[in-house]
């Protein structure tokens, strides 16, 4: 599955996102891609039953929302803080 996450300033809120994500039961690999306008694609190969969107904004460690799904495939998920003060 494709992430579109965002918005992003710096590379350590994404590192942050892809060592938490690629936590989660299911997640078998998370690879970034190239930063553009204040956005990162990311992919998410998951093969957990529960939706990966569900799985996402129940992360306690992370501070976003899924703003938008697209046919299963794409995730729109904005980060609410950027985590920058870590």
């Amino acid at each position: 599955m494709r992430l579109v996450l965002g918005p992003l300033k710096r590379h350590r809120p994404l590192r942050r996102f892809i060592a938490v994500v690629g936590a989660l039961p299911g997640v078998v690999a998370v690879r970034p891609g190239h930063f553009q306008r204040g956005g990162v694609e990311v992919d998410v190969v998951y093969q957990g039953t529960a939706p990966l969107a569900e799985c996402l904004e129940a992360l306690a460690e992370l501070r976003l929302r899924v703003e938008s799904e697209s046919d299963g495939t794409l995730l729109w998920v904005r980060l609410l803080s950027e985590l920058d003060d870590e």
